[in-house]
């Protein structure tokens, strides 16, 4: 039996996504509140409602995740500004080849999409994981994405954990730092309920925010 390697927590982050992704996907009623990237004096920032979020294309040096920390892409000399290698199948899977990495499981943007209409978060959700479970189709032995789950309300979440089983996400993340009902709390059953029947997974991430609640 050959061992494989998995890196088992990567991010896709804003900066990584396409720049129409929201744009393209969420319904028409809903796209002039949805997160878009525009240009500004800095460069390209995702940007919803009154709320920039963090900058978009790759830029080097750009602050965001990193916190102003060099990335392996700029270590290894391959970072392109405007050249979305870790969305790019083959680009990302070259990176993989060369890191001798066989899998990869890939978390979501977590902070930024705390949008503040729960409506809204819940189409911009969506989305996402559809856009999502259409990257990870194209090389699905070794790109495993988690799609977000929202954290409003169980039902939504048990919803949406449905729907992940239906496009083909394998797992799903669940933010619990910015839970208000805490998870043992009964009333997350049908949450529980949908996962055990779908098989699926959740991870939880305990980052993210000023509350954790387990």
């Amino acid at each position: 039996m050959n061992p494989r390697i998995i890196s088992a927590d990567d991010h896709i982050d804003l900066q990584w996504l396409p720049k129409d992704l929201w744009q393209k996907r969420v319904p028409p009623a809903w796209r002039d509140r949805a997160p878009k990237v525009v240009e500004t004096p800095e460069g390209p920032y995702w940007v919803c409602g009154n709320d920039r979020w963090d900058p978009w294309g790759g830029r080097k040096g750009a602050a965001g995740a990193q916190g102003g920390r060099r990335t392996a892409l700029e270590k290894g000399g391959v970072l392109e500004p405007g050249v979305l290698r870790p969305t790019t199948t083959g680009l990302r899977l070259t990176d993989m080849d060369r890191d001798g990495i066989d899998a990869t499981v890939m978390y979501g943007p977590i902070v930024p999409l705390l949008i503040q209409d729960p409506d809204l978060r819940e189409v911009c959700y969506r989305a996402y994981n559809d856009w999502l479970a259409e990257f990870c189709a194209t090389a699905p032995d070794r790109l495993v994405g988690a799609g977000l789950i929202p954290i409003d309300d169980p039902k939504t979440a048990a919803d949406e954990v449905r729907h992940l089983n239906q496009i083909g996400l394998r797992t799903g993340m669940f933010l619990a730092a910015r839970v208000e009902l805490p998870l043992w709390d009964e009333a997350w059953e049908p949450l529980w309920e949908a996962a055990a029947e779908a098989a699926l997974p959740i991870g939880f991430h305990l980052g993210g925010g000023l509350r954790t609640v387990l």
